[in-house]
């Protein structure tokens, strides 16, 4: 499907264990999620707006990599 609907970015597929699994650290219903981790591998964000906010997203980021560089 992903390669069908040129789809880009990096996708991933979870089987059910592996699924609950994330669930349970992470805390989400379900998919698609976009989380934003830092350099650390910490949560800095689990419920961000998608890719295609664009400026959104954007701004976000910007204000993440501000605040983490002081």
């Amino acid at each position: 499907m992903i390669k069908n609907s040129n789809i880009k970015g990096d996708n991933y597929f979870f089987n059910e264990p592996q699924t609950q699994l994330l669930r349970d650290k992470l805390q989400f219903e379900g998919y698609p999620t976009y989380l934003i981790v830092d350099k650390q591998g910490n949560l800095v964000n689990k419920n961000a707006p998608r890719p295609s906010s664009k400026e959104r997203i954007k701004k976000l980021l910007n204000e993440w990599i501000e605040k983490d560089s002081l």
